[in-house]
């Protein structure tokens, strides 16, 4: 064997192993970001969680939230300035959720489940979305609520854990 020959088997092996470790790499790298997909996504649902957890227990701000929930008129300057915030910030973290996965269903459930709270979310939503959140996320959950107000039986989890139906305060409501 001549060492022009040797030299292109070299080259060719080199080049073989090169092109093997740029496959194991790129498939590290999926995994990884897979991962990180993963702990996001538990990471926002916790934020979640814990920002509706600490609303539960502090009775005076969960006076307020039914209030404003139930759209009864009764919330003061201040007070209407306190649930806008809370809304805004569980919301937010609903658009957060959605963009990093606009495939996902747990955003829409998420929503669906405050808009199912009372009329004065849906109102806070139709008066606040259109400016504070970004467009697709509007007309995602806009078509959300139509289908959950007109074919509340058709809207499953995936995993047929269960249904969920409007309540009769946004039964018929035109969206």
């Amino acid at each position: 064997m001549s060492l022009d020959n040797i030299s292109m088997v070299a080259q060719l092996s080199s080049s073989v192993a090169t092109f093997a470790v740029a496959i194991l790499l790129l498939r590290s790298f999926r995994l990884q970001h897979k991962d990180s997909v993963t702990s996001l996504g538990v990471g926002m649902t916790d934020s979640l969680t814990e920002l509706l957890t600490i609303m539960s227990k502090d009775a005076e701000f969960s006076n307020r939230f039914l209030r404003g929930v139930e759209s009864d008129g009764t919330l003061n300057k201040i007070e209407t300035h306190r649930y806008n915030v809370f809304m805004n910030v569980y919301f937010l973290q609903i658009q957060e959720i959605w963009e990093y996965d606009s495939t996902s269903t747990q955003s829409r459930l998420l929503a669906m489940a405050m808009m199912q709270t009372g009329p004065g979310v849906y109102s806070w939503f139709k008066k606040v979305g259109p400016t504070l959140f970004k467009p697709e996320l509007v007309d995602h959950l806009d078509t959300d609520l139509r289908e959950f107000t007109t074919k509340p039986n058709e809207l499953h989890r995936p995993d047929n854990a269960y249904a969920i139906t409007p309540p009769p305060m946004l039964a018929g409501i035109q969206t």
